[in-house]
């Protein structure tokens, strides 16, 4: 998987990924899938992905992506690929 930097120019930094930051990735990639799958399939109201969390006080360095989709069946689509794959 590469990891971009967000700075510009933007580089591949995988070569500073080590085992316990893989951990810390891979771990907030399930949080965020089981968010937005009981989200989108209603056992969890969106607010629930603005709740408050310690993730900036927990770690010292991060990373945010964005996936946004031009279009409501565009979105619908990638929600399959991605959870009913």
């Amino acid at each position: 998987m590469p990891v971009i930097t967000p700075a510009y120019p933007s580089m591949c930094s995988t070569h500073n990924v080590t085992r316990s930051t893989l951990e810390v990735i891979t771990n907030e990639f399930a949080r965020a899938a089981d968010t937005s799958e009981r989200i989108m399939k209603g056992k969890l109201p969106w607010s629930a992905l603005f709740v408050k969390h310690d993730f900036f006080l927990r770690y010292k360095y991060y990373l945010a992506i964005t996936a946004a989709s031009k279009s409501p069946e565009t979105q619908v689509k990638w929600y399959i690929l991605v959870f009913d794959a």
